[in-house]
């Protein structure tokens, strides 16, 4: 903790960044509110951002980004010129907007801060955007979480990043200095994971271990949810062997959506292992099926979608996306799926046909939301069809 306290002490500068990891795309309306999170771009002196931060007792909350990145833009325009949002985040942090990436249309202050933005993502480990990093008063870092939300929930998570029992690196401190209370591991686990930092693995063992009965709802939402997020093998092999048994405590419809990421996820790595060998369907779909009856006969569509989309053959996405659909099109009821596929279609496929279909998949993505999003994945499908 004092090597990173230190090498943040020395730097001058600070910047902005972002990642992701799905196929995912946002559009973002810009809100020119002036009482939203006021931020700074451009720190001369990283000394003097900490003294005025110990001067108004507040801490320095960092928004990494990068341009590219879509939850980052929706979060700048859509979350953080929010009033309420604004309100909560003025009062309490000094706020800094550091970017990440580099392009040829970099500001000023942006290219001033490149040093320190490489540095910010070598030290704290920044490979997903955005990424918030928060400081306290004395310039010590103490808590880091990844990924957007709503108003009401990046509040939530700033006032937790207020109260020690729920910061990251005060945790992980409390952990290497000998507390190793199971409550604690769990709450460390938990925290690993929303920062998106590794060791969830070992935590995750020790939580089974110290455990007398393993299958109560908290454990299993840990479990589901690392095998959602960062796919942690240990959460996967538990939950895979055990899936029968944890339907019997969680809703089975969270079981299944993970049992399918899980799925997905090997099958998108044995595929990957093989290289660019052309996919034998019928003899990768032999042992999946050996592996997972109840799962992959459903499964099988949803992985080719993703398999040709990941290729951008976007011929063959076009002709297993409308396969599928015509399948199971019906019980799809997540709007940002419906929408996402709409999306694909409307870039890449030409098929006038299949097009004609997204335009229904679309109206679905909204009927209940008038998302203004997926409401513009509708009118680009029309205009795409004349």
């Amino acid at each position: 903790m004092k090597k990173i306290t230190f090498l943040l002490l020395t730097l001058p500068f600070f910047v902005q960044a972002q990642k992701t990891k799905s196929v995912a795309r946002l559009k973002t309306e810009t809100n020119t509110t002036a009482t939203g999170v006021q931020f700074e771009h451009l720190i001369p002196n990283w000394n003097s951002l900490v003294a005025r931060a110990k001067k108004e007792n507040k801490f320095i909350f960092v928004d990494c980004y990068t341009t590219w990145c879509g939850p980052c833009k929706q979060m700048s325009n859509q979350i953080f010129p929010q009033k309420e949002v604004g309100d909560f985040y003025n009062k309490n942090f000094i706020n800094v907007k550091l970017q990440l990436d580099v392009t040829a249309k970099d500001n000023e202050d942006v290219v001033k801060t490149r040093a320190v933005a490489k540095q910010i993502e070598t030290v704290y480990k920044v490979v997903a955007y955005p990424t918030f990093l928060v400081f306290n008063a004395q310039g010590k870092i103490v808590h880091k979480f990844v990924g957007g939300g709503d108003a009401k929930d990046i509040i939530e998570k700033g006032k937790d990043a207020l109260v020690p029992e729920n910061q990251y690196y005060t945790a992980l401190e409390r952990y290497k200095n000998g507390d190793k209370k199971l409550e604690h591991i769990i709450k460390l686990c938990k925290l690993t994971e929303a920062a998106f930092e590794k060791g969830s693995n070992e935590y995750l063992k020790e939580i089974i271990a110290k455990t007398d009965n393993v299958f109560t709802k908290e454990i299993g939402d840990i479990i589901v949810n690392l095998t959602m997020g960062s796919n942690n093998s240990v959460a996967v092999e538990h939950l895979t062997k055990n899936r029968g048994r944890w339907k019997e405590v969680l809703e089975s419809k969270d079981v299944d959506d993970a049992m399918e990421n899980i799925i997905e996820e090997d099958f998108m790595q044995a595929v990957a292992d093989k290289g660019k060998v052309e996919i034998d369907w019928d003899e990768m779909s032999k042992s999946y099926q050996e592996k997972y009856p109840e799962y992959f006969a459903k499964m099988l569509g949803p992985i080719k979608i993703t398999y040709y989309a990941r290729k951008k053959d976007w011929k063959n996405y076009g002709i297993y996306l409308d396969e599928y659909m015509s399948t199971y099109g019906a019980t799809i009821t997540n709007e940002n799926q419906l929408n996402q596929y709409a999306w694909n279609v409307f870039e890449n496929v030409d098929n006038k046909e299949i097009l004609t279909k997204a335009i229904n998949w679309s109206k679905k993505s909204f009927a209940k939301s008038n998302n203004p999003m997926f409401i513009d994945t509708y009118a680009n499908l029309l205009y795409k069809l004349n």
